[in-house]
């Protein structure tokens, strides 16, 4: 006689016929199970069976804890080291990376129609990627660092291996750890996200590392760095777009904000001059000077302003897209070397993130 276990017969049902097993199995009186049991979307994710919607919800719930636990004891444990590692985190590329994420969902749930979904498991799966995403970041932090001792020597001598509030060797770790939290973190989310951020990784180690150090090619340089930004916009893309498409965003769009990262990103130059000078790192201001660099680099991100509405066929933007654009070319005309000053260089790209969020905050006030 054939006997079929319960395992066998769940197997057998339909995706419907899992999700009625599961109401009737787990009644409301035992919400716990059903929520953590029941298949269901997680971002571009259809986890149909038991097993495979529990170890995704777990593993984003031990993830959150874990990351919660282990900077709670560092920071508890070395606070002087967790104090230098987070002034060294740098705010604005923070936000900058965040943002970028972020913008990419955005343009996910705007161009495929993915419905918005708002609960618990979706909100913490983001925080998730968030923190691989500044994982990723951090990680890049640390190689930047170490091969760059001599020009922070000259410009940055905050930095915890000039003011030696870090042990190299202790430093090296944490960079590793923080490469391994980032894909870790990023493939409990989506295995496409992992893979884009390792891309970001890689580029990071060409870009600051010997033997190829492409930092000090002009423009290779800029536009390795822009394509890394466009990388961590297509996780925010790829976790989203259904199937994980990336072709579902419009290749204009993309064109247009690979060239607007690449003509922002050389704003962080100005504070490292010589530093640069010195270790024959070739940017914009110390090829061109920084007059002539702060005329181009202002025109040309007045110009992308401008065009902007162009590309999102918006008319409405052109006022605040006009506005905006001259404020961000004032700052950066008006940006000087005192490092008291609201104008200086250390803070420029700040203050132009700071004016682009608010043109971002009139993009979705008039168009959504």
């Amino acid at each position: 006689m054939l006997r079929i276990s319960s395992k066998d017969t769940i197997s057998l049902l339909t995706v419907k016929e899992k999700t009625e097993f599961a109401e009737l199995t787990f009644p409301a009186g035992n919400d716990v199970a059903a929520l953590f049991l029941t298949p269901e979307n997680i971002f571009a994710r259809y986890l149909s069976d038991f097993r495979s919607v529990l170890n995704v919800k777990m593993s984003i719930i031990y993830g959150i804890l874990a990351l919660t636990l282990i900077a709670l004891t560092f920071w508890r444990t070395y606070p002087t080291y967790f104090k230098a590692l987070w002034n060294n985190a740098r705010l604005p590329q923070l936000l900058y990376h965040g943002g970028l994420l972020f913008l990419g969902m955005a343009l996910a749930f705007f161009f495929t129609e993915t419905p918005l979904r708002i609960d618990f498991f979706h909100m913490a799966g983001a925080f998730l990627l968030l923190a691989s995403v500044e994982s990723a970041w951090l990680a890049s932090v640390v190689v930047n660092d170490l091969f760059d001792i001599r020009i922070d020597q000259e410009t940055n001598s905050s930095r915890p291996l000039i003011q030696n509030t870090l042990p190299k060797e202790l430093y090296k770790i944490l960079g590793g750890l923080f490469f391994i939290t980032s894909l870790i973190l990023s493939g409990i989310i989506s295995f496409s996200a992992l893979l884009a951020l390792l891309g970001y990784q890689a580029i990071a180690w060409i870009y600051s590392a010997p033997p190829f150090r492409l930092k000090r090619i002009p423009l290779v340089a800029t536009l390795l760095a822009a394509f890394a930004g466009i990388l961590i916009l297509v996780v925010g893309f790829v976790t989203i777009a259904p199937s994980h498409d990336f072709t579902l965003l419009p290749l204009p769009l993309l064109f247009f904000l690979f060239i607007a990262y690449a003509l922002a990103l050389p704003l962080k130059d100005f504070k490292d001059i010589a530093g640069d000078t010195i270790d024959r790192v070739y940017t914009l201001p110390v090829v061109l000077g920084i007059t002539k660099a702060k005329l181009l680099m202002g025109s040309f991100l007045f110009l992308l302003y401008v065009a902007s509405p162009l590309v999102l066929n918006a008319r409405v933007l052109f006022l605040p897209a006009m506005v905006l654009g001259s404020i961000t070319f004032w700052i950066i005309q008006k940006s000087i070397a005192d490092e008291h000053s609201w104008m200086a260089y250390r803070k420029l790209p700040g203050n132009v993130l700071v004016v682009t969020l608010l043109y971002g905050l009139f993009i979705i006030f008039l168009l959504f």
